[in-house]
């Protein structure tokens, strides 16, 4: 599973939630594969990345801790890390990622300033206080070279010009809040609250609408929605905690739930993986938007011709290719770690889980008191 992807010559690339590595899948038959561990690369487990792009030979990453910056160099093989100031909580830094020209502009959620990468030398400049009275973005969507932004506790709508570098605010007739999502569309952006408000605002007229209640499910107060795509005259909104995707047609109003799913669709719900967002990046081609797989056991990819749903099973490869890439990544971390003094005894750094399995089956162990099969069995009883 994996929190966002990005496009390169026809095939999906993104890191891996569970294992930490850089993967591609075809998204048309679902075969995965896993990429040669790059130069300088660092194995992380867990939501690592937050948002991937490709320009050039090379992917840029933005880290889920807002700490920095990885970029993936597919015709070097390696891989570099750029520190970036951002890490206001464990999740949820940034508001928009975009590219113009050969420069990443990155609106942090939490604090009135964007970052500016130039991707020649790779040094990041930063403007601050671009917008009055903003400390904190809900959303954002990008329409040609502007990128909108709708803030945070007040009624204020930002607008960044990428070509000139210049900062608007447009005042909104009333405070919208909890919105998770925005795209724009002739003009009309399309807002999704997070409990199935759908607002509509138009740039020219200013004029701010409620266009859609969509029926919330009970999810403990919690978001129910946090996605909205655009195909043909429909909005497509996908479930953030809820289980419903619905589809709304915008010249009619008519809104439908979508119940064309495969027999044996299902989304993991158990360990770190329960309260996540049932769906969060996508990236796009000329004929499909896809879905990341955060939670999903397949890949969903809409057609833009007729807002079609396809869905793909993913072809994983085996336990044996995955380790054969892994293992040497957690060696080297683990000996980089010590090299520099620090004491690591992590399950997920030194995989006690698989030490304690395959220990009692070493041939070379001496007869007596199995020390692995106690710990194994005394592991089993907790």
């Amino acid at each position: 599973m994996f929190s966002n992807c990005t496009m390169v010559n026809g095939e999906l690339f993104f890191v891996e939630t569970q294992n930490g590595l850089l993967a591609k899948m075809n998204p048309d038959n679902g075969d995965v594969s896993y990429c040669t561990a790059m130069e300088n690369f660092i194995v992380k487990e867990g939501n690592t990345i937050c948002d991937i792009r490709t320009f050039g030979d090379k992917l840029y990453a933005l880290e889920t801790s807002g700490e920095g910056i990885t970029i993936f160099d597919l015709e070097k093989s390696q891989c570099r890390y750029i520190p970036l100031q951002c890490a206001y909580r464990g999740w949820g830094n940034f508001v928009a990622f975009e590219q113009y020209d050969s420069y990443f502009y990155i609106f942090p959620k939490y604090e009135n300033k964007i970052f500016i990468m130039d991707t020649i030398n790779n040094k990041i400049l930063q403007t601050a206080d671009c917008f009055d009275r903003i400390t904190e973005w809900q959303c954002a969507c990008r329409g040609g070279n502007k990128v909108w932004l709708l803030a945070g506790g007040v009624n204020v709508m930002g607008c960044y010009d990428l070509t000139s570098g210049k900062a608007q605010t447009f005042e909104l007739k009333e405070k919208v809040e909890n919105c998770l999502d925005a795209v724009i569309v002739d003009g009309n952006i399309y807002i999704l609250n997070g409990f199935g408000i759908i607002y509509s605002w138009n740039i020219y007229k200013q004029k701010l609408v409620k266009i859609e209640m969509l029926d919330a499910e009970y999810c403990n107060g919690k978001f129910v929605y946090g996605k909205l795509i655009y195909v043909g005259s429909k909005l497509i909104i996908l479930p953030l905690l809820g289980n419903e995707i619905k589809i709304l047609d915008i010249p009619t109003g008519n809104v439908e739930s979508y119940h064309d799913y495969p027999n044996d669709f299902l989304y993991y719900d158990m360990g770190h993986l329960k309260g996540w967002s049932k769906y969060d990046g996508l990236c796009k081609d000329n004929d499909y938007y896809y879905c990341a797989m955060r939670r999903e056991n397949y890949l969903l990819k809409i057609r833009k011709r007729d807002g079609a749903l396809l869905w793909i099973k993913p072809n994983m490869p085996t336990k044996e290719e995955r380790l054969k890439i892994l293992n040497p990544l957690k060696e080297k971390k683990i000996k980089n770690a010590m090299a520099a003094g620090v004491r690591l005894f992590w399950e997920t750094e030194t995989d006690v889980g698989r030490f304690i399995e395959e220990v009692p089956r070493k041939q070379y162990l001496a007869k007596g008191t199995n020390i692995g099969e106690i710990i194994f069995e005394a592991v089993k009883r907790e």
